[in-house]
């Protein structure tokens, strides 16, 4: 089973905070795929994270160190004007915000094109519940 995670669920991978080990077991056996933009939300949910909390500042800059050696490994879906187009789709038909539509259609991508299924990594009900609809497999411990 391929494992996709979305910003809020891969930020676990290198933060300790609820959903962290549920989100790190998914991992364990391959590599997760996210999509570029994950990139952005990731560092941008890290650094505002440090601002609100400066007594976390160390542990936000080991995250983030982490995380950049860690990008390399994951398997990356680009931004394509077929996602992004599916995306506004996803925005408009389940109310998302224009990242998680982003991520939901990049998701989905990567469903139609493999033969396995695909796990949706997630810690946003709206977003899960979406994703639910289009048939893409939700882990136990995601809200729904």
């Amino acid at each position: 089973m391929l494992t996709y995670l979305d910003s809020s669920a891969l930020v676990k991978l290198f933060l300790d905070e609820e959903g962290s080990e549920v989100v790190r077991s998914w991992v364990e056996q391959q590599a997760p795929t996210t999509c570029r933009i994950t990139w952005v939300e990731a560092r941008s949910a890290l650094a505002r994270r440090e601002r609100d909390w400066p007594h976390a500042a160390r542990v936000c800059e080991e995250a983030r160190h982490a995380l950049v050696r860690r990008w390399p490994q994951l398997r990356v879906v680009e931004l394509t004007p077929e996602i992004a187009d599916a995306a506004a789709g996803f925005a408009e038909l389940y109310a998302l915000r224009a990242y998680d539509a982003v991520q939901l259609a990049a998701a989905q991508d990567v469903a139609l094109a493999v033969e396995e299924r695909v796990r949706f990594g997630c810690f946003d009900r709206r977003l899960n519940r979406a994703a639910r609809s289009l048939g893409l497999e939700l882990p136990q411990g995601v809200p729904t």
